[in-house]
């Protein structure tokens, strides 16, 4: 019997049961999960044929009590295999009231002896402890046949210390130490350090647990989920059959709260159905719901989080030997390990490593491509001003200048430049009056009351919102074209429970375009006076849109957009506002290979495959310009391109852009700020993306410790691709 340690997800098993539970389809049911049709190339457990579970339902089983969890998996350390051997691992994320599970093999690639050794265990999570059900396996009909009252987690092992019914195993051997997770982090080497407390960084630390290797993640936000908890709700995704593993799982997970959250004693009625529709197709999970979702996955893997801890941007990165040896954070922390993981969207670890990274967008000829550098001609249409809108602040006098944001441009088209597109915050917004900060009608009319303008209000920053709106009053934001305000001033995507994930959106829109330049290399002061600029500049123009008194804004703009506000629970102890600004984009590393628009169009195609990009090429603007075009002086955006390729849905990111140069630092993995031009990183920028290559990196990062290498660079891909196979992650 091989001693292979194999995942079977469950995916297919959680959707068919919440299908059967909504359609009260409580009688008994069979389900199949099938074997992956390549165990027998990579050498597992192929004397397996099939798996079929018969359950009984239980009619009166509520939501709760239903699904256990969505996947649910549990982490298996490695000195697991010294009392059982090397598991093959089922699990079920529902529970019923009885099953019995039936395992078919095939009798020529096991024999009787080795059939034997197998025993079969189930997790309690009541007592903490695993419960042996059997010991002596059936040997007639080629199959393995057990009952349980309770469907939860399974292993199938071999039974080298004679193991008997009714034993229970101590949860030590099962979780990881968490014993050391509690001991001063300066005083231990941990396996796998995380930095960032984003959502790659989650499942990260997350993945490492699982695969029982010791992580910790360091954080400098105390909130976890970077831009998925911070209003960046609304998932942008072009190929939802590119995502598996854990970044499948989260997910799922969001898909059944809604689920459980919805059920009634009526089942669920009309908008609900339709919700839950749209939150399965585009992923809406609500800010607070997906913290809630990424503290659940933190607590169940038992990860030690250093939340609110900075890196020290002064000499916090000790490095020897072309290895990190430890970081220190801003509180004074060190932190040992052996791998190093930089998940956060600056790539402030990575820098202070001394890898090799970039700034903003390199010109067309550095990679031959066509989308990068300065773009006049490409800017994408919707996203463009009409011509005609002048540029001075009195156009009467030209001595005065430009309106706030404008500068004179003449770099050629294609160059490169140090500029970065566009950042904002995701408001989460609402039209839901209980649930609405600062909503009053005093006199009952149905209208809302006037708001004061906020705190640091200027309108000479809404300048060009006037000019914009009064040079199409007669054109796309005329009365009868305003259509609902969809996609005018921002986006209006809607979330569960009356909310909106407000992104930016048309010519004058949330993007501070052109305030972000020195963001991404800036110490921490001045991110924050960048962001707090950013929060003025949107609170202000959310303002201007409802409540100004300019007469260039129509009163059907003002009436339609006074129905919306900050939703008063989301990020409660932040005044209502995301906790993280959208940084699209700050460095970028630099490394033997390079993603590029070549792999995008599929030209060129990574032979290292660790996930897919399935988003099209798309970035922000950048700048704001003024244009001459028939002797007349106008104000352009430019930067923003939004790239579709009709021939494919999804291209492979290689595993060589998210490690360093050979030669550089050999244990830190990138896969945030990753390699790659600024046109490619702009499919790959996608909270999905980064939750794929943070899992695949933690699996490289295992192979690099177990051949005690600890380098990055030797991994081979092979084992590398063998497990990601086996964890759920789609390479092709």
């Amino acid at each position: 019997m091989k001693k292979r340690a194999v995942i079977i997800s469950t995916a297919a098993l959680a959707v068919i049961a919440f299908l059967l539970f909504l359609n009260n389809l409580s009688r008994e049911a069979v389900f199949y999960v099938d074997i992956e049709e390549n165990w027998e190339e990579y050498d597992t457990q192929n004397f397996i044929k099939n798996i079929e579970l018969n359950m009984i339902c239980d009619e009166k089983t509520d939501s709760s009590g239903l699904i256990s969890k969505a996947y649910g998996f549990k982490k298996i350390p490695q000195d697991i295999g010294k009392l059982i051997g090397e598991p093959l691992y089922i699990n079920s994320a529902a529970k019923y009231r009885s099953a019995s599970i039936t395992i078919t093999y095939d009798p020529k690639k096991i024999d009787a002896v080795d059939l034997n050794k197998v025993v079969v265990l189930r997790y309690n999570d009541e007592i903490q402890r695993f419960e042996v059900l059997k010991t002596i396996l059936d040997k007639d009909n080629n199959s393995i046949i057990f009952n349980t009252l309770h469907l939860g987690e399974f292993l199938l092992a071999e039974n080298d210390i004679e193991l008997k019914t009714g034993d229970l195993i101590s949860e030590l051997t099962y979780k990881s130490d968490s014993k050391d997770n509690e001991t001063n982090v300066g005083n231990r080497v941990y396996d796998i350090v995380v930095y960032g407390g984003t959502s790659a960084g989650v499942i990260a630390a997350c993945k490492a647990a699982r695969l029982g290797l010791s992580v910790i993640l360091v954080s400098k936000d105390n909130h976890l989920g970077g831009m998925s908890s911070s209003g960046l709700s609304l998932t942008d995704v072009n190929d939802d059959s590119t995502i598996g593993g854990m970044a499948k799982e989260y997910y799922l997970r969001g898909l059944i709260y809604y689920f459980k959250k919805f059920k009634s004693d009526n089942g669920y009625d009309k908008k609900e159905k339709k919700e839950l529709i749209r939150i399965k197709k585009y992923k809406t999970i609500e800010p607070h719901v997906a913290e809630i979702i990424f503290n659940e996955m933190i607590k169940e893997e038992n990860v030690t989080v250093l939340a609110g801890n900075r890196l020290d941007l002064n000499n916090g990165v000790d490095v020897q030997n072309k290895s990190i040896q430890s970081i220190r954070t801003e509180s004074g922390d060190i932190i040992r390990g052996k791998i190093f993981i930089d998940a956060s969207y600056e790539g402030d670890l990575m820098a202070k490593a001394g890898v090799s990274y970039t700034v903003g967008r390199e010109g067309n000829s550095v990679y031959d491509e066509r989308y990068n550098g300065i773009q006049y001609r490409n800017s994408f249409s919707s996203q463009q001003l009409p011509l005609g809108i002048d540029p001075y602040i009195d156009k009467n006098n030209p001595g005065l200048g430009f309106i706030n944001g404008i500068k004179e441009l003449v770099t050629e088209e294609g160059a490169g430049d140090k500029g970065i597109q566009a950042y904002c915050f995701r408001m989460c917004l609402t039209d839901n009056i209980s649930n609405m900060v600062d909503y009053k009608d005093e006199n009952g009319d149905g209208i809302r009351d006037y708001v004061e303008p906020p705190e640091n209000y200027n309108k000479d920053d809404y300048e060009l919102l006037f000019r914009y709106i009064e040079a199409e009053k007669n054109g796309r934001l005329s009365e009868s074209k305003f259509n609902k305000g969809h996609n005018t001033f921002f986006c209006l995507d809607r979330l569960p429970n009356d909310k909106i994930d407000a992104n930016n959106c048309g010519p004058v829109s949330t993007d501070y375009i052109g305030y972000n330049y020195s963001y991404p290399e800036a110490d921490y002061e001045l991110r924050e006076s960048i962001m707090e600029k950013h929060e003025d500049y949107q609170r202000g123009f959310l303002w201007t849109l409802q409540f100004s008194d300019d007469p260039r804004i129509p009163d059907y703009i003002k009436s339609f957009y006074r129905k919306f506000g900050l939703a008063k629970d989301e990020f409660k102890d932040n005044n209502n506002w995301p906790y993280q600004i959208y940084v699209r984009e700050a460095r970028r590393m630099v490394s033997d290979y390079v993603m590029t628009e070549h792999n995008y169009n599929g030209t060129k195609v990574a032979e290292d495959s660790i996930g897919l990009a399935s988003y099209p090429m798309d970035s922000h603007n950048v700048q704001r310009y003024v244009h001459t075009y028939r002797y007349t002086k106008h104000i352009q955006n430019e930067g923003c391109i939004f790239v579709n390729n009709s021939n494919r849905s999804s291209w492979s990111i290689s595993y060589r852009s998210i490690i360093p140069k050979r030669g550089e630092c050999k244990n830190i993995i990138v896969p945030v700020a990753m390699s790659a031009s600024h046109t490619a990183y702009g499919s790959i920028r996608m909270e999905p993306t980064f939750m794929i290559m943070t899992e695949s990196a933690v699996e490289a990062a295992k192979i690099a410790i177990k051949d005690n290498s600890c380098s990055v660079h030797d991994v081979s891909y092979q084992k590398l691709k063998k497990q990601l196979l086996l964890c759920g992650q789609i390479l092709e």
